[in-house]
């Protein structure tokens, strides 16, 4: 929710830079956020067959070691949107990947194997119910019916996928050890209550991840008192889970006030 504010800014007209290290769509763990450093950093390479269910650019700048190391960072902006890890093969899958990618290839009219994926991903993935993922997953399987190299891999990551919670704190201590630059955590807000008080989900992430920043000192930038100033209905978009695109900027730009003054009290 914190890219798209950033990049409607006028900070990010020359003075900030979003792809020195390949552009890179949504990507919502720490588990990804590792994953890709790990491919940074060339640790890791992603095969080409499942690139598409991770979010890693599959394009790689040519970089120098200054970008490899981070070194060329000022400040670090961290916003892991959800504490569900989804591992395959080893490697860290993005949920919104898994599941274009799985509904392109049941190739079904809206019906049972939308209601039986919304189950799998909502209940069983994200929910971290294993009868669920087990009872939906097997009807899902049953109406994969080709046999395409898409749908293989389709069948292939609902059998195999692990789902586990991600160690907040640990996942805060080792960025910061890895970046070795200020970390502002900016806090995920799920969806807002007309009168502005944010909803967490799953229920008391927020909670703990605004914990794990406080035990680790970092500073961390909320955007819910910002919506409550300028009122719910006017910037929020109906659902209320998604800013008006007029409030992206207003976001953005204190996001990057925010952070500035983080990165002069760092200064020596």
């Amino acid at each position: 929710m914190m890219l798209w504010p950033l990049l409607r800014t006028h900070a990010a007209e020359g003075r900030m830079v979003f792809d020195a290290f390949g552009r890179v769509r949504e990507i919502h763990t720490l588990g990804e956020i590792f994953q890709f450093i790990d491919v940074i950093q060339k640790k890791k390479i992603i095969p080409r067959d499942l690139i598409g269910l991770t979010h890693v650019p599959r394009r790689q700048r040519r970089r120098d070691s200054a970008v490899e190391d981070f070194a060329v960072l000022d400040l670090a902006v961290l916003g892991p949107s959800s504490p569900i890890e989804i591992t395959f093969r080893g490697l860290a899958l993005n949920r919104l990947a898994i599941q274009r990618h799985i509904w392109a290839c049941l190739n079904e009219e809206p019906g049972e194997a939308e209601q039986q994926l919304g189950i799998w991903l909502r209940q069983g993935v994200v929910g971290l119910n294993a009868r669920a993922r087990a009872e939906s997953g097997a009807r899902l399987l049953e109406l994969l019916r080709d046999d395409t190299p898409e749908t293989t891999l389709a069948r292939s990551v609902i059998s195999e996928i692990e789902v586990s919670k991600s160690d907040i704190i640990s996942g805060f201590r080792r960025m910061r050890e890895l970046l070795k630059c200020p970390i502002v955590v900016a806090l995920y807000i799920f969806r807002y209550m007309p009168d502005g008080r944010p909803i967490s989900w799953p229920a008391g992430y927020r909670e703990e991840v605004l914990a794990a920043a406080h035990q680790l000192d970092l500073p961390v930038f909320d955007p819910s008192p910002l919506v409550v100033q300028h009122g719910p209905s006017k910037v929020l978009a109906s659902g209320f889970s998604h800013y008006r695109p007029d409030f992206l900027p207003v976001v953005g730009e204190a996001l990057v006030n925010f952070a500035q003054l983080v990165c002069a009290s760092a200064r020596p």
